[in-house]
């Protein structure tokens, strides 16, 4: 292999990495999006369901709870 040829392929997998990690930034980005509006309708329906202080309350760490998980595998991905 030439020194020409090393120095192309050197630049191509440069050039696969760059495009992948954008690739893997907007996914996890358009992750993120979905798990907020999910979380806005999780707590929406907290407000609306709940019939105490003390049931909303447990039903937003539900959703908190819930949503950190989410978040967490998105970031991970």
């Amino acid at each position: 292999m030439t020194k020409i040829e090393s120095e192309l392929l050197s630049c191509e997998s440069e050039y696969l990495e760059d495009d992948m990690k954008s690739y893997m930034k907007k996914k996890a980005a358009m992750c993120c999006a979905i798990g907020k509006k999910r979380m806005t309708e999780a707590l929406r329906a907290c407000d609306y369901c709940s019939t105490s202080m003390e049931e909303r309350s447990e039903c937003y760490k539900a959703v908190a709870k819930d949503t950190g998980l989410r978040s967490k595998s998105c970031v991970l991905m």
